[in-house]
């Protein structure tokens, strides 16, 4: 199969968080994509990067472009837009906020070339590669995507609640088992695909065909960019799951190393 692997970034040559680790989120982001090449490879299938940077002050450009020198039919696309920087929190969602990041992500896809799958990979994250596998090996969903949490070592704290609803609508919560009703809480602690109405957890496996059929990323008020993602791509025939069995972290300060449990 053919995959398109979506990153936006800025400014990811240093940052606070990653101080602790020795490295950087962009060292980081190439290493584990790396690894996670090399699961693609040894499965038969090929991938290529789409790149969205803006507004960095640091060296990501140019690192970013070196390193896709090494990856063919890979682009990266970096645009200076003037746009204010926006913590990563609830109350920091605001429209400007979504609207950007709905257009950055919209700027990935325009790569698109017909390929099976398109991978929304976060720069902050950390995971084991092989979690690309548990995903395309899912016998559930057009929209899959792990659990994240806020530290690799911390089941109690969901990290992507704005975005992840089931299918009555209902947000997800931060704390162990996050899914808001019995039914899918008891399908979470077993590790069973979960489908939601919502989800993106900055990684996300969307089937190519999706963004062939023009579903892009946009504004819905009160919601993340993937909310209308994902409302557009269900009211077209399309089906949003969770795994359970598959978590990471997003990065904290103290975060050492990604990891990932696929329960029995």
């Amino acid at each position: 199969m053919k995959i398109l692997i979506c990153t936006i970034m800025r400014d990811v040559v240093r940052h606070p968080n990653w101080e602790h680790t020795g490295g950087s989120p962009l060292e980081g982001y190439f290493a584990q994509a790396e690894v996670l090449e090399q699961c693609l490879q040894q499965k038969g299938h090929t991938f290529r990067y789409s790149i969205f940077e803006n507004d960095s002050m640091d060296e990501t450009p140019a690192l970013v472009q070196q390193w896709l020198g090494q990856r063919p039919g890979s682009v990266l696309k970096s645009m200076v837009m003037g746009m204010p920087r926006f913590r990563s929190l609830p109350a920091q969602n605001t429209q400007e906020r979504i609207e950007g990041l709905a257009a950055y992500r919209n700027q990935t896809l325009q790569a698109y070339e017909g390929e099976d799958w398109v991978l929304f990979l976060e720069a902050d994250i950390l995971y084991r590669g092989d979690t690309i596998q548990y995903l395309l090996a899912g016998e559930h969903g057009d929209i899959r995507t792990p659990l994240s949490f806020s530290h690799p070592h911390d089941l109690t704290s969901f990290y992507d609640p704005l975005s992840t609803r089931d299918l009555q609508g209902n947000k997800y919560r931060w704390s162990w088992p996050p899914p808001p009703n019995d039914a899918d809480m008891v399908k979470c602690i077993k590790g069973h695909p979960i489908e939601v109405s919502t989800a993106f957890n900055c990684f996300c496996l969307v089937r190519g065909k999706i963004i062939a059929d023009g579903v892009m990323f946009s504004y819905m008020d009160g919601e993340s960019e993937a909310s209308s993602f994902c409302n557009d791509a269900r009211g077209r025939g399309y089906r949003v799951f969770v795994y359970p069995s598959i978590r990471y972290s997003v990065v904290h300060p103290l975060a050492q190393h990604a990891w990932n449990e696929s329960m029995p």
